[in-house]
């Protein structure tokens, strides 16, 4: 059936044919160019069509024009992938000595996008992958959910490349810090997996569970490498073969007292540059031989924290330390007596042996140190509870959302540069004191706010003026603070004081005075009328009012 002749009488721009598709939608009845003819070799001839240019619809002549989105230019969120390509240069040129580029710009693709929405599913990634400047960062990744699951498969399955990575990049970033080595545990219920384990606390949740080991460099504030282990493998067997693969050769691990000294012992003898640090528990055997429980006030104290403390040296050369925290101390007699008094089993008797242990905590070590270095290590241990607590609940990663063996390595190996990218936007933003004034995810919200044009060129610095922007006022002022594009002119001194150049004294010069010439002014405030001195003055007091006397009066 031919096209209709309503139709072919549609004005239409020359040398185009009107073509009927069939159906009955919108673009039924295309119009296509003529790019010529066709010569055959019996000599007949062919006319040849072009690409469509329009439609004919409800009798107009429509042209053809791209869907929205599909345009040369395109508004997409700017803040984060930024902020993430900026603090990961040096983890993506690791990753790039190790893995092919499509793999590593994938990677880094998704590792963006769960910043960027933490708990994300694969499913989802390539909707905020297209709508976010990731797709420019790292551009053509295989983002799709197929694709990622295959990526996060084949990097759970090249154990040597992982660990080849995790060497470099320890040996870069952990060089000369303190390492402190922990572990946490994430619910995975597959039935599929050998990493799938019940662990201690299983009773409690009631759930199969991964162990995940954590390195964490103390003076970087940020972790150092990961690793997964099954849910039921014990913490000293796992740190073995946790610093085995992992190449940390030399530091000091700050574990804490699930670790056995005997064992950790060995692991030095292997790694002689590896030291340990680890609490004893209070019933230990050398807090009993050594009475590491006794203090007296005539103990010393450290200078900061005013904690009592003891030393002592073991038999097999080992080195104790013992604290005492005051504040510490009432707070554990506090909480220990609520719970004595609710369940009904307070004695004085069990209240005299426990009243030597409230506040105190013992530490063994194979080298001899300072006890403040010691006592604030213990402290700064809490970092990697934090960084655990960073992991679960800001990036969402409490749930293993995968299946076998393979995908668990893969994806956790993912959410340790996560867990790496988080840590340094926190530590950049309190560097430059963003977290005084809002949260971590108050920023990434407003950085998400901050909508850039996909046609602004990636080499230049953008600006507020740059006409890039959708709207220049959405997170600019913060983008601007963490350094990812240039300050308003006036809100930052650009000129630079030259060397051996006197400053100008802090506010406003003060004018210079016309020397003044004459007699000065006497003190007071001028009279109106200048006193007369050659006048008479008026008596004190009120005058007296004049009487009149009558002529009666005077009789």
């Amino acid at each position: 059936m031919g096209v209709p002749q309503e139709i072919l009488a549609v004005p239409r721009p020359t040398n185009t044919i009107v073509q009927d598709l069939g159906g009955n939608g919108l673009r039924r009845f295309a119009v296509l160019e003529r790019k010529g003819i066709v010569h055959t070799e019996a000599g007949k001839r062919y006319p040849r069509n072009g690409k469509v240019v329009g439609h004919i619809i409800d009798g107009k002549f429509m042209p053809r024009k791209p869907n929205a989105g599909t345009g040369d230019e395109n508004m997409l969120s700017y803040g984060v992938p930024a902020l993430v390509h900026d603090q990961m240069r040096d983890v993506q040129s690791e990753l790039l000595e190790v893995y092919g580029v499509r793999d590593v710009y994938t990677t880094m693709a998704l590792v963006a996008v769960r910043v960027k929405c933490p708990g994300i599913a694969c499913r989802t990634v390539d909707n905020v992958y297209r709508t976010s400047y990731a797709s420019r960062y790292w551009h053509n990744a295989a983002v799709s959910k197929n694709s990622l699951s295959s990526l996060l498969e084949r990097l759970g399955m090249d154990v040597a490349k992982r660990r080849d990575f995790f060497r470099r990049h320890v040996e870069a970033a952990a060089k000369g810090c303190h390492i402190l080595i922990d572990g946490t545990l994430k619910q995975d219920t597959s039935t599929i997996n050998d990493v799938s384990g019940y662990s201690y606390k299983a009773r409690v949740r009631g759930t199969r569970d991964i162990s995940l080991l954590y390195a964490f460099c103390v003076e970087r504030n940020e972790p150092a490498c990961a690793e997964v282990f099954p849910g039921n493998c014990p913490d000293v067997s796992a740190v073995r073969s946790f610093v085995e693969h992992n190449g940390i050769k030399s530091g000091i691990i700050i574990a804490d007292k699930g670790f056995s000294p005997s064992k950790v012992l060995e692991l030095h003898r292997q790694f002689p540059n590896l030291h340990f640090l680890i609490p004893l528990k209070r019933n230990s055997d050398y807090v009993k031989e050594y009475h590491l429980l006794d203090f007296s006030e005539s103990d010393r104290t450290l200078g900061k924290s005013g904690a009592l403390y003891k030393t002592a040296k073991t038999t097999d050369g080992l080195f104790l330390y013992a604290f005492k925290d005051i504040a510490r101390a009432a707070k554990e007699y506090r909480d220990y007596m609520e719970r004595e008094i609710k369940a009904g089993t307070f004695s004085p008797e069990k209240l005299q042996k426990k009243m030597g242990s409230f506040g105190v905590i013992a530490f063994i070590s194979d080298i001899e140190l300072d006890p403040e270095i010691v006592y604030s290590n213990y402290l700064d241990r809490w970092l990697i509870e934090l960084a655990f607590d960073r992991y679960k609940n800001d990036l969402e990663l409490d749930i293993t959302r995968v299946q076998n063996n393979f995908s668990v390595q893969g994806n956790e190996f993912v959410n340790f540069l996560c867990t790496l990218a988080t840590f340094r936007i926190l530590n950049l933003m309190a560097r430059k004191k963003l977290l005084e004034k809002m949260t971590y995810g108050q920023l990434i919200d407003e950085l998400d706010c901050a909508q850039r044009s996909s046609k602004a060129p990636l080499e230049v610095e953008p600006s507020r003026d740059d006409g890039y922007w959708d709207n220049k006022d959405f997170g600019y002022d913060v983008l601007a603070a963490l350094g990812l594009c240039k300050p308003d002119a006036g809100k930052k001194n650009s000129c630079k004081v030259n060397e051996g150049q006197a400053k100008r004294p802090r506010g406003r010069p003060r004018k210079e005075k016309p020397e003044f010439v004459g007699p000065k002014r006497p003190v007071g405030r001028p009279r109106i009328h200048p006193l007369q001195t050659d006048a008479v003055k008026r008596p004190r007091g009120r005058p007296r009012k004049s009487v009149v006397i009558s002529s009666s009066d005077s009789q």
